[in-house]
């Protein structure tokens, strides 16, 4: 069965959404986030551009962009939160190897 990238987008939202809440990040950001994530894997590059062309919203693109720009300048995303959420993600008793390159 096919999900609709819209379902996808929201139930990223949510996952992102519990891990985040101790962080205290608002919703608003949260589905930001899950945004971004989504228009990576579509587009499968690293251009604001593109990304805000894969973004699934009836915005503008050059809304989206302007969004990622401010968002990109404006936040900062701690490396442990990243990895905490990276590995609540997988099973649990499972071994597993994490290469990140930044």
């Amino acid at each position: 069965m096919r999900t609709k990238t819209s379902d996808k987008s929201k139930e990223l939202t949510s996952v992102l959404h519990i891990h985040f809440k101790e962080n205290s990040l608002y919703l608003a950001r949260v589905k930001f986030i899950a945004q971004f994530i989504m228009a990576l894997c579509k587009v499968q590059t690293v251009t604001f551009e593109k990304l805000a062309c894969g973004f699934d919203t009836t915005s503008k693109v050059e809304s989206s962009l302007r969004h990622i720009q401010r968002f990109i300048s404006s936040f900062t995303l701690e490396s442990d939160m990243i990895a905490k959420l990276i590995f609540n993600l997988f099973p649990e008793n499972k071994k597993v190897r994490v290469v990140l390159s930044m």
